[in-house]
């Protein structure tokens, strides 16, 4: 069977037209401190310190302990370059990804990547100074103390900082579960408060299969499914709820949805409940309306959601308020449970995204 070659240079050069996405952090996270301590002491412990053979007693010590040096100069290294590797890729990702990281870990991941290049250079310059100390040492004790004291300072540069660091990897673990969103994909984040049935729109419109609960904030991360419009690939994205109140005390789960619409937005599907059954009041639900749309930009389809399980003069009086506090000209009556009024929503999407497409 003939083998297809595939040129040298196109090789060595993929890995520059290759997108990266949140699933390839996953190779670079570092350990936790503790976790690296261990694995430390494990690689030292399998040496053969036993096959160091040389007649003067002092040397054959000073043999064995640089290998334990350089077991944990090696070990260190790696590890610090993988937590510069992490954030200089996580930086690639995109605005979207650095900023949950720095809600995540309130940590910059630009200042944070030259932390971890400097201590590879010290890390680098300890070593050295090591090696020479342990060949000067004139005794088996000092021999020890050398190599004691060295691989102290090594393992001291990620220590010092364990906390830091630890706080690294769970924010790096966390955004390398996102979902991914890519920047040429057209997108359409469903917005409101919690409970106003977002998750269950998603569901219905998209591949998405975003939890749906009884309680507010049952999202708690971003969900993404796709849709194909008239042969254009769609991504619909479920984003946590955010409540009527100041930033200062929104949680969390809030902020990414904020980020979310920041970020990705192309277009904003913004729900209402007007129900008699609804967590919110219209009040609560405009104020945050008026945010979304401040934050999009005013790309925003308002769609008042359960209307088959709202009486018909609840409706009507939430569209007029809307209409007199927004100055709007349509806002669009759904049943995301029921299917109910979705065939005008989705014809309103694709309507408004051609539009966005083509300004």
């Amino acid at each position: 069977m003939e083998r297809t070659s595939i040129p040298i240079a196109a090789v060595s050069l993929s890995w520059l037209f290759k997108v990266p996405i949140p699933e390839d952090l996953r190779a670079h996270i570092p350990r936790k401190v503790s976790e690296l301590i261990e694995f430390i002491g494990r690689r030292v412990s399998e040496i053969d310190l036993g096959s160091t053979k040389h007649k003067d007693r002092v040397t054959r010590e000073r043999l064995r302990n640089l290998r334990k040096l350089s077991i944990v100069y090696s070990v260190i290294s790696s590890e610090l370059s993988k937590s510069e590797k992490a954030l200089i890729l996580l930086t690639n990702l995109g605005d979207f990804y650095v900023e949950m990281f720095k809600l995540i870990s309130d940590l910059d991941p630009v200042e944070l990547a030259e932390h971890y290049k400097s201590r590879k250079f010290i890390a680098r310059r300890i070593f050295h100074e090591c090696k020479k100390n342990l060949s000067i040492s004139e005794s088996i004790s000092e021999v020890k103390e050398a190599s004691r004291k060295c691989s102290g300072r090594i393992v001291s540069l990620l220590k010092r900082a364990a906390s830091t660091h630890n706080v690294l990897v769970n924010a790096l673990i966390e955004v390398s579960r996102m979902p991914t969103v890519s920047a040429d994909e057209l997108k359409v984040v469903i917005a409101g408060l919690p409970q106003v049935g977002k998750s269950t729109l998603v569901n219905k419109i998209s591949t998405a299969k975003s939890k749906v609960g009884v309680h507010p904030f049952t999202t708690k991360d971003i969900v993404v499914g796709h849709s194909t419009l008239n042969d254009v690939r769609i991504v619909f994205i479920d984003v946590p709820g955010v409540l009527d109140r100041p930033i200062l005390k929104r949680n969390v789960i809030e902020k990414k949805a904020l980020i979310a619409l920041r970020h990705l937005a192309d277009l904003v599907i913004y729900l209402l409940d007007a129900s008699p059954n609804s967590y919110y009041t219209l009040r609560e639900q405009l104020n945050v309306l008026k945010e979304v749309m401040k934050v999009s930009g005013g790309r925003v389809i308002i769609a008042i959601n359960k209307v088959d399980a709202t009486p018909r003069e609840r409706v009507e009086e939430a569209k007029e308020y809307l209409f007199k506090e927004l100055n709007l000209r349509e806002v669009l009556e759904i049943s995301a449970l029921s299917g109910l009024g979705l065939e005008r929503l989705i014809d309103e999407v694709k309507s408004r995204l051609l539009k966005h497409r083509f300004a």
